[in-house]
């Protein structure tokens, strides 16, 4: 979860420095070419991570 870690740490800094617009590209092309089922497994994965650690990040 090395990637997760460093996404919210962006995240820490986009929200310290007020920035109005953060654009994070997480999921690489060579990713969208295993099998469907791994690539709906990797999405569900990252919305169930980030779903709960953004909104923890946004009250802080």
């Amino acid at each position: 979860m090395a990637g997760a870690e460093a996404i919210k740490r962006i995240v820490k800094a986009a929200l310290y420095r007020n920035l109005p617009i953060l654009t994070l590209f997480a999921f690489s092309s060579e990713n969208r070419l295993r099998p469907e089922a791994e690539v709906s497994f990797l999405f569900n994965l990252m919305h169930r991570y980030f779903d709960g650690h953004l909104r923890d990040l946004a009250e802080e």
